[in-house]
């Protein structure tokens, strides 16, 4: 099956991919204004790490639940392929081709190659100690307002782990 991810990318977001697909970073930042693109990109890469990269586990995390539902959560379900993928309007993640199943109570999607994606939130700065990801996306990490960010993103790049370590 063939399955397009993404779609039109202005510069910008164009490096972000490529520093991120480089190998030689563990930390990419993606600073730029208001509707620049940040959760778009963000999403899509995930998307598209949890396709190549079988059986992966991946974060995407909002800042809270509350907050991730009406922005990152519906964008990142929105740029999945296929109609009505957006449990808010409606619709649901399995009409996606890329998609096996989604969870939403324990706010989990499987596609269809084995791998997982967790909506997350950082509201509690060790939530996922003792998890291991293969590919973390944080979404609007300056609005983090309940955490602490600097012990958040310690504990969080402690916990990626890829097929390579």
């Amino acid at each position: 099956m063939t399955v397009e991810l993404g779609g039109s990318y202005w510069d910008a977001q164009l490096r972000v991919f490529d520093a991120l697909e480089s190998g030689d970073y563990d930390l990419v930042v993606f600073r730029v204004g208001y509707a620049g693109g940040k959760t778009l990109t963000g999403c899509d890469w995930v998307h598209g790490v949890a396709m190549q990269v079988t059986g992966s586990d991946n974060l995407v995390m909002a800042p809270d639940y509350a907050k991730g539902g009406p922005a990152t959560f519906k964008t990142f379900f929105d740029r999945l392929p296929g109609d009505d993928t957006v449990p808010a309007k409606g619709g649901d993640p399995e009409n996606s081709p890329i998609v096996a199943d989604y969870h939403a109570v324990e706010k989990r999607v499987t596609y269809i190659n084995g791998s997982v994606v967790r909506l997350g939130s950082a509201d509690k700065w060790n939530r996922y100690a003792g998890s291991e990801f293969n590919a973390i996306y944080c979404d609007e990490p300056a609005h983090y307002d309940n955490t602490d960010l600097y012990n958040l993103v310690e504990m969080l790049t402690s916990r990626q782990r890829t097929h390579a370590g």
